[in-house]
């Protein structure tokens, strides 16, 4: 058998060590190159013997979580929120990040929060997440409410204008469709000659 860089060339012997490639693969989450390289053969013997055997392997590319070169301990910020990875939480991104928020809530409501609950930040401070600084709204509805009573906007003379005009063409439109209606109906009510 010649060697190249990836390890040995030729027919992998009979007697492989499966069971060590299943926990370098399986367990510690080994790519196959890096488990070949251990074993001393080409990582397409490794992948081969894999789906062979049926060891479970990680997909191609870089890893997700720990096994990331970048990995930086699951804590991220996003949008001025906390993001902590937990891929086995029911409710987490496709990454498997999970607000931080929502986590401290649940730890302390000991369930998981319901689709369309809101956690509301006190302070307003959205990287706090005490949990004496977070409040539970049933609905984005009540939190909008809340947190939106005794605000006015402000707006420019344009926008006002523009709103004016909008609430115009609907009431014009609402006014032609009901005089269509009337037509309609007093058509379809006269009797045939």
């Amino acid at each position: 058998m010649r060697v190249s860089k990836g390890g040995l060339i030729g027919r992998p012997p009979k007697d492989w060590p499966i069971e060590e490639i299943r926990r370098h693969v399986e367990d510690l989450g080994w790519t196959h190159r890096a488990t070949g390289k251990k074993l001393g053969v080409n990582e397409k013997y490794v992948s081969t013997l894999c789906k062979r055997h049926g060891i479970q392997s990680q997909r191609r590319g870089p890893r997700s979580g720990p096994g990331h070169p970048d990995w930086e301990g699951g804590l991220s910020i996003r949008k001025g929120y906390a993001y902590v990875w937990f891929p086995e939480h029911p409710f987490s991104t496709k990454g498997g990040y999970v607000l931080r928020s929502h986590l401290v809530m649940e730890d302390k409501l000991e369930r998981y929060l319901q689709p369309g609950e809101v956690v509301h930040h006190m302070n307003n401070d959205t990287l706090d997440d005490d949990p004496d600084n977070l409040f539970l709204f049933r609905s984005n509805g009540l939190h909008l409410k809340y947190t939106r009573t005794g605000k006015i906007p402000n707006w420019t003379e344009d926008g006002i204008a523009r709103i004016r005009a909008a609430t115009q063409r609907r009431e014009a439109n609402r006014k032609a469709l009901k005089q269509c209606d009337q037509e309609q109906q007093g058509t379809n009510s006269r009797p045939e000659d």
